[in-house]
Order: C-alpha cells, then structure tokens, then sequence
C-alpha cells in the first residue's frame, strides 16, 4: 500500500472484509486506491505506472471484466492520453478506465476561481 497510512486504515476499519489496490501518484491527491467486495468480484491487482488494473469477474455473471484506474498526470495530458490511447491495453474486452483523469472544463463552468487557465479547453 502507497497511500497515507491514515487513508489506508480508514478503509480497513470501515471496509474490513473488503480487498484494497493502491499505488502513490505525483499531484494534489496522493494516490488511487480501488476497492472491492471479495464476495462479488474475483479479480487480480496488477499496479501499472500510475494506474491500477484490476482483471477479474463478477459473481454470477458471465464475462470477464477490466478496470483501469488512471491517474492522468496534469503536465502533458496529451502525450499521456495519446500513448493510452495508442497502447494495446485498449483492445481488452470489457474495459473500464476510471480515476482521475485530469480533464478540466471550460472557464465558463468553473465554479470556483481558476488559477490558470486551461489549454486543452
């Protein structure tokens, strides 16, 4: 486990019959964490870069199922999203990606103040 120590124990207390993959990540938050209840998910961990992949199953139903959870760093999205993009990690069947995925919206919708504006909008 990569994150916070404090983090880490929060989920096994409140969690304790759950399965936790984490892995730290250079930003603002510290880390990913994937949660899941063994009772209904089957699944592998692999830590990959700054991601998670979790390969497995649901209980009772059929088909296998990948979730990628991504961290996308906040300098060079585009060469970050351009090399996922091109990999061969999106040809698996039934993928999920999910995370942080560093995508900002238009200033118009920022509800707080921007302290920089966004050249991807």
């Amino acid at each position: 486990m990569h994150l916070v120590p404090q983090v880490i124990n929060y989920f096994k207390r409140m969690l304790p019959d759950w399965h936790m993959a984490s892995t730290t990540v250079v930003g603002l938050f510290g880390g990913l964490v994937a949660l899941w209840d063994p009772r209904w998910v089957n699944v592998r961990e692999f830590s990959c870069f700054v991601s998670i992949l979790l390969d497995g199953y649901i209980r009772g139903l059929k088909g296998h199922i990948h979730i990628l959870n991504v961290y996308a760093p906040y300098k060079d999205r585009v060469v970050f999203w351009d090399k996922l993009i091109a990999s061969r990690i999106l040809e698996l069947v039934s993928l999920i990606i999910t995370g942080h995925l560093n995508c900002t919206i238009g200033l118009e919708e920022v509800w707080g103040r921007s302290k920089k504006v966004d050249t991807m909008v």
